[in-house]
């Protein structure tokens, strides 16, 4: 029998670096939900004084993502 342990992360501090990705369709490089992306990392920057790192594919929508699938993981092999 297989134990499981959770193991939580140490909290966020002002000054941390976060990484934006799209590992599902990339809806925050369309065009109409482009404003939902950028109010979010106001917020993140604002508000909780993190640093925020667009990842080269988060951004390029969701046709690109979808005939690119490879991109979700290169953003998230090469964020870590």
């Amino acid at each position: 029998m297989a134990v499981h342990v959770l193991i939580k992360p140490k909290k966020l501090q002002a000054g941390d670096c976060v990484a934006t990705v799209s590992p599902s369709w990339g809806g925050a490089g369309e065009p109409g939900l482009r404003w939902r992306y950028e109010q979010g990392i106001k917020r993140l920057e604002g508000i909780f004084g993190l640093k925020v790192i667009l990842m080269p594919n988060s951004l390029k929508g969701s046709e690109y993502l979808y005939r690119h699938p490879q991109a979700h993981a290169e953003d998230l092999i090469n964020g870590i």
